[in-house]
Formats: structure tokens, sequence, C-alpha cells
């Protein structure tokens, strides 16, 4: 069991929080449609997690921790942006989880990465929050496929072409990371300098 997710803490025992469960992975998988392609082939939409009720204890307590969706930009206009998930596990504080996972992404990248969005899940509010952050970006994958930069389940699949439409959701439903004090960038560039 991971250090700060606390299994003991879901309690499954109220049928309000039972029945809640239910309706939303219910609701879940009827907006899991089969759907052609621009080019007539037939794809299926990305399938929700499975619900909590049918959970190991180790998943439950994966998806007890706190959670976010994060939104990132390369690019000055933006020229790509991925919607991921990551998880606040441990004692780790926001900053350090959203840092570590920046870290991991910057470093394959030769541009800048900058935070446009995040949507922060965490108790009491939600009996499993990264269970309802990993909802909220399969779902925002299906809604943006055609978007997609690449092949859905390859690498590279959480990258999407900006549109408008992408970037007034990202407005709708994330604040600005500021709004939760971590910085935009997690680098900086060097600049040059003449000789």
């Amino acid at each position: 069991m991971m250090a700060g997710c606390d299994v003991q803490a879901c309690n499954f025992a109220g049928a309000t929080g039972q029945d809640q469960v239910r309706q939303r992975f219910v609701l879940l998988c009827v907006a899991v449609k089969c759907k052609k392609s621009s080019k007539g082939k037939v794809r299926f939409d990305m399938k929700p997690p499975k619900s909590p009720l049918h959970a190991s204890p180790s998943t439950l307590a994966w998806w007890s921790c706190p959670g976010v969706v994060y939104f990132l930009a390369v690019g000055e206009p933006y020229l790509a942006i991925k919607i991921g998930v990551a998880a606040q596990t441990g004692t780790k504080d926001l900053r350090v989880s959203i840092k570590r996972r920046l870290d991991q992404i910057q470093s394959s990248n030769h541009e800048p990465v900058q935070i446009i969005g995040i949507t922060y899940f965490e108790k009491p509010k939600h009996e499993y929050p990264m269970w309802q952050a990993e909802i909220l970006e399969r779902e925002l994958h299906n809604e943006f496929q055609h978007l997609a930069r690449f092949s859905r389940d390859t690498r590279g699949s959480e990258w999407f072409n900006p549109s408008e439409q992408l970037l007034a959701r990202i407005g709708e439903i994330s604040v600005p990371p500021e709004q939760l004090n971590l910085p935009r960038f997690f680098c900086s560039l060097i600049t040059a300098t003449t000789v």
C-alpha cells in the first residue's frame, strides 16, 4: 500500500456513496461509443477506468490519492497540448508531485513545457480523487481525439493539436497554475550571449 493513500478512509458502507459511484460508472460506460473516423474506419473510444466497487485494495489505495489532470503546452504560439494525470502520493505536496512529472516530460522536449491549466481532485470532495482524475483525462482524450497528434494507444497519444475549442474547454474546467501557487514553467532557457 502506498504511503499517504488511505484505503481504510474509503467508505462503501453508506448506500449513498455506492449509489453515486455506481451511477457515475454506468453513465461513463453508456458514454463509450463505437464511432466512425473521418476515414470511415470503426474505432472505439477509450473506456473509463473500472468501478471502485470492483477494484483491488492496491488500486483503491492509488485512487484514494489526490490527483490532477494537467494541461501542458509547448511552443509559442502553442504547437501541441498534453492532457495527462499525476498523483500526489505519499507525503509529497502538490508542487513536488507536479514538478516530478514535468521534469520527466521536460527532459524529452527541446522546447520549454508550460502548465496552462490544472484540475485538482482531493478528499473529502471526492471519495476517490485519482479515479476522478483518470475519468476526466479519458473523457477529454475521447472528446478531442480528432485533434490527436499520434495514434491512440501509442507513445505520445496524450498530445493534441491546439484549437480554440480545446483551449476554451481547458479554461472551463481548470485553473491557471498560479492559482495553486505553482509556476507556469519548471525550467528556464539559457539566453545566447555574444562572444
